[in-house]
């Protein structure tokens, strides 16, 4: 068997991942307060709240990073190891993931269970993503 080497962020992406959320929800709290103090037409009231959905849309969609921002996980050809903070490992076969949604344009997959749960996310900036993808792209029947 080969080395798989474990996927997981770095302190420097932890403290980004955390970090966007705050920015993009305070955008959104900017641009909820320009629309009301500073908006002398219906277009600019549109534009600002327009603004305010996007980020706070942006933000509301990093939240989905947060449970699994201290996991480690790796694809082997068997299943998808997962490994919480105290590094309590969880295996899952194959043939137990129920869908694997890949929102490319966001860079996240998300992977769930036969049961619908949600079992990790990860953005493509996780450490060993190409290997890590590769196998969960190639072993899991579960690809959308």
């Amino acid at each position: 068997m080969e080395a798989v080497s474990l996927s997981s962020y770095s302190t420097f992406l932890r403290i980004v991942v955390v970090g966007g959320i705050v920015f993009f929800f305070a955008l959104a709290a900017m641009s909820v307060w320009l629309a009301v103090s500073d908006s002398p037409t219906y277009v600019a009231l549109t534009i600002f709240v327009a603004m305010a959905a996007g980020f706070a849309g942006f933000a509301w969609f990093g939240l989905r990073l947060l449970p699994f921002l201290h996991s480690s996980c790796a694809a082997t050809p068997e299943g998808l190891y997962i490994f919480d903070r105290h590094f309590k490992e969880t295996f899952l076969p194959w043939s137990s993931i129920g869908r694997i949604k890949d929102w490319r344009s966001l860079q996240v997959i998300d992977v769930y269970d036969k049961q619908g749960k949600r079992v990790l996310s990860v953005d493509y900036y996780i450490s060993n993503f190409e290997p890590f993808y590769a196998q969960l792209i190639e072993s899991s029947p579960a690809s959308a």
